[in-house]
């Protein structure tokens, strides 16, 4: 459980105010949705690395595979990206999409164009940040 007890202690760090539950039998930790439609942040350490599941859209797998780091570098390491994501995620940077009745994902502001027709979703395509739905 060290890569969810690292992330635990930078969460606490990087967001003070930033509610969260632990379900260390489990090893998932939780961050309730700010809106219904988008769905909450589970982090589940599967002891090599962190499963992010973003919302109600996907799920991103964080890893290190550094060698010469130590476990506590890895850990370390792979929570420092889980924060990063959080951080573009709570400032709304982080634009997620999709049906709600099939594919989704996400992508950072600016980082692909803001396409309403990919993987064939058509005008059933919608976006989210963390905050709520996206004006079309």
């Amino acid at each position: 459980m060290m890569l969810l007890e690292t992330l635990i202690q930078d969460l606490k760090v990087s967001y003070p105010d930033q509610a969260f539950s632990v379900n260390e039998k489990e090893r998932l930790l939780s961050i309730a949705a700010q809106n219904d439609e988008v769905g909450g942040i589970d982090i589940q350490d599967d002891e090599y690395e962190l499963t992010v599941y973003v919302g109600n859209f996907t799920h991103w797998h964080v890893g290190c595979y550094e060698e010469e780091f130590s476990e506590e570098e890895k850990a370390k390491h792979i929570s420092n990206q889980v924060i990063e994501f959080l951080s573009d995620l709570f400032n709304d940077q982080v634009v997620m999409w999709g049906s709600h009745e099939g594919d989704g994902g996400f992508y950072l502001k600016g980082e692909q164009q803001n396409s309403r027709k990919w993987f064939g979703l058509g005008n059933k395509r919608k976006e989210w940040v963390w905050s709520g739905p996206v004006n079309s």
